[in-house]
């Protein structure tokens, strides 16, 4: 993990892991655990898939049903406040959002865009560009995104300790987004 802070994504995830660990070493199935917690079909999923925090009253429904001895339970209680926290929201779609903490947490990035540059390491011009022909991209909204993007990668790639692995295909070379100068620059970017 990098020093910075990666977000309540990357707790949600651990607590997720930690308490399916912990109903498996129960020996209980995700319908018999969910049947005993009393929670609606599909909840446990999403809380193991860290897609959803709990309640310190779920926590403590699930540390006793699961029976998690105090120290671990104290653990699973810091998890769950922390995954709990509040960020002010990236300007991405709401099923990117947990990518782009994933991404700021990372220590080893590794992606494949055969047709363009990600939005991971755009420039703002080139972003701002990708984003102008989105249609689902309010016109208000692509200098503040644009911006937004160029910021991240640019700290991702000031960040010594994330390693970076990126293969982009050939056309993502040639495709003049935004014009030969932008794909110049990103390009040397």
């Amino acid at each position: 993990m990098t020093e910075e802070d990666p977000g309540p994504v990357v707790q949600r995830i651990l607590l997720g892991a930690e308490l399916r660990e912990a109903r498996e070493h129960k020996g209980l199935s995700t319908s018999e655990a969910t049947r005993e917690l009393g929670w609606y079909a599909g909840k446990l999923s999403k809380v193991e898939q860290g897609d959803k925090s709990l309640t310190d009253r779920e926590l403590t429904k699930a540390i006793d049903v699961f029976g998690v001895d105090d120290q671990r339970a104290e653990v699973l209680r810091k998890l769950a406040a922390e995954a709990r926290r509040k960020l002010p929201p990236a300007r991405v779609p709401e099923w990117a959002t947990k990518y782009v903490n994933l991404i700021a947490a990372a220590t080893e990035i590794k992606l494949f865009f055969p047709d363009s540059f990600p939005g991971t390491v755009q420039t703002f011009d080139y972003a701002q560009a990708i984003l102008n022909s989105a249609v689902i991209v309010a016109p208000a909204d692509v200098d503040r995104m644009a911006e937004e993007r160029a910021k991240r990668a640019e700290s991702l790639l000031k960040n010594e300790t994330t390693r970076l692995w990126l293969v982009v295909g050939e056309e993502a070379l040639h495709r003049e987004i935004g014009g030969s100068t932008v794909l110049r620059t990103q390009l040397e970017r």
